[in-house]
């Protein structure tokens, strides 16, 4: 299915982020909507690569030009698991 596809492609990415990451970088650099790697990874489901962005420090609480933040992206599209998780933390 796609959504097994999109995790296999997630897990193959975590190396080339673990390297990324060691090199200086802004993590929460932002496209032209205004969002994130974090908000990308949240949109689509990619729980993998969302965590491995939050380890190296992602930030949470940005919001794009629509004024969203990640986890309304993840709970838009439908992923409540990752939507549902900056609940559980606090």
């Amino acid at each position: 299915t796609s959504q097994s596809s999109m995790m296999r492609n997630a897990a193959l990415a975590i190396p080339l982020i673990s390297r990324a990451i060691q090199h200086p970088v802004n993590i929460d650099a932002r496209d032209g909507h205004g969002r994130t790697s974090l908000m990308w990874a949240a949109r689509l489901g990619l729980k993998p690569i969302y965590d491995a962005l939050k380890q190296a420090g992602a930030d949470d609480n940005l919001k794009d030009s629509e004024g969203k933040n990640a986890f309304m992206h993840a709970a838009q599209m439908g992923h409540m698991g990752l939507a549902l998780e900056r609940k559980s933390a606090s």
